[in-house]
């Protein structure tokens, strides 16, 4: 039983790889369930037993990347003992660094996140996986560190800052060095406390 387990993951593994893979290179409507099953090597029918459809699948790969991105991004306790204003540099390195290394990931979330394939309800269930980053943009709201405004307009502009450097780096090949970043970020700081 648990070598049959083993080869369901290990099918799962290989679609949802391959799907990001070429959901990355060429574009979710350019990819067909025919060539994902092709890619993979997993057989079409195997495909919907565990995905019941190319829809299913482009949710099931958001929420992959949203679990992945939360569990990279997550302060240690360590860090969480930081200053404010460190936990906000240290928050923003580790989304810039985590898209640098898995560039497919950036590609796939950032065309998924304004997608009328992700519904509101599986936005708010990623959106989950990294609430302990919601939670300190909502506590520099609280103590007063930002200018007062609406918590989903903060953390978009925040959001789309920080990737717009990352974007810069992976599109327009650009070096990008950590002095960079913090640059990026010390004006980001600025811009909203």
């Amino acid at each position: 039983m648990k070598i049959m387990e083993g080869e369901k993951v290990e099918k799962k593994t290989k679609i949802v790889e391959t799907a990001l893979r070429l959901f990355s290179e060429q574009g979710l409507q350019q990819t067909s369930m025919a060539q994902l099953s092709k890619e993979s090597g997993v057989a079409v029918g195997t495909m919907y037993l565990h995905f019941k459809s190319k829809d299913e699948l482009v949710e099931g790969l958001f929420l992959h990347i949203q679990e992945s991105f939360g569990k990279a991004i997550d302060l240690s306790d360590a860090e969480m003992k930081a200053s404010y204003k460190d936990r906000f540099f240290i928050l923003g390195r580790k989304v810039h660094h985590y898209y640098v290394n898995n560039p497919t990931h950036f590609f796939v979330v950032n065309t998924l996140n304004y997608s009328p394939y992700i519904s509101k309800e599986i936005t708010e269930l990623g959106r989950t996986h990294y609430q302990q980053s919601v939670d300190i943009m909502a506590e520099g709201l609280e103590n007063g560190s930002f200018k007062p405004i609406n918590i989903i307009l903060l953390i978009r502009f925040i959001y789309n800052a920080v990737i717009a450097l990352v974007q810069v780096q992976l599109k327009d090949n650009i070096e990008v060095t950590e002095h960079m970043i913090d640059q990026n970020i010390e004006r980001i700081w600025k811009a909203i406390s």
